[in-house]
């Protein structure tokens, strides 16, 4: 089955303890189970949560089995809001690319 799609605008409401999502390049994780008992803190989580960073970077220093847990909790894929010209890249590492642009704050 295909994966949900997500747009950036849905994506930035969850962005505190009670649901926090994090993107990593276009996939999209819930990681609120993980907050209490993360390492750095629910704080570190927190701060990228709701899309405000692209977490790929994150995921490279992070063990095997973190990532194994991590890839667990992917639920979407992050997509262009409807409501822009996806004239852009469809990378969304860039956070000036105009497709990921949202037309709903």
């Amino acid at each position: 089955a295909t994966p949900p799609t997500y747009t950036p605008c849905q994506v930035r409401r969850h962005n505190h303890a009670a649901s926090a999502w994090l993107v990593c390049g276009t996939d999209i994780y819930d990681v609120t189970p993980f907050l209490k008992s993360h390492p750095g803190g629910k704080n570190s989580m927190l701060r990228r949560a709701g899309g405000v960073a692209d977490c790929t970077e994150d995921m490279k220093m992070h063990s095997r089995a973190a990532v194994k847990m991590w890839k667990g909790s992917r639920i979407g894929t992050l997509c262009a809001c409807s409501g822009k010209d996806a004239g852009g890249s469809t990378t969304g590492n860039n956070k000036n690319d105009k497709m990921f642009e949202c037309v709903i704050s």
